[in-house]
């Protein structure tokens, strides 16, 4: 009886520790070239970093099917004359296996920004965490609960 529930509590924590504790770097494409502003469903934008560039995260929906878009801007004087620097699009199926997600890749929600570079994704009603999204491979974890 012990060793099945000792097997037990180890075979929970693997799984635990695979699925919750894993963080992973997911590729992205340059995607400057397309024009993905008629497919937009949501648009954020963070907050100016020290080098004078925002991020603006675009979700973007084509049939049922969504896209993210990481777009790195540009900002003038008084929040004008905004200029796209780089779009680069999350592989979301390396994401979306990555993290055992299950089903057609939809429903995603920006929920917010933690601060100029990084900012918490829900998908199928788990909580991600994309950090380090200037980079062309963000680093992805499971947000803590």
């Amino acid at each position: 009886m012990k060793k099945n529930f000792l097997f037990i509590v180890i075979v929970l924590i693997i799984f635990c520790s695979k699925t919750y504790g894993q963080s992973i770097n997911i590729k992205t494409k340059d995607v400057s070239h397309k024009d993905y502003y008629t497919g937009i469903t949501y648009l954020n934008e963070g907050d100016t970093n020290d080098n004078g560039k925002a991020y603006r995260i675009l979700i973007c929906t084509s049939e049922i099917y969504d896209d993210l878009i990481i777009e790195t801007v540009t900002i003038g004087e008084e929040g004008g004359n905004v200029k796209i620097i780089s779009r680069r699009q999350i592989d979301i199926d390396s994401f979306w296996n990555a993290f055992h997600l299950k089903g057609e890749i939809s429903g995603l929600k920006f929920v917010k920004w933690l601060n100029a570079n990084s900012f918490i994704l829900e998908a199928q009603d788990r909580k991600f965490v994309f950090k380090n999204i200037g980079s062309v491979t963000p680093r992805v974890s499971v947000a803590p609960r």
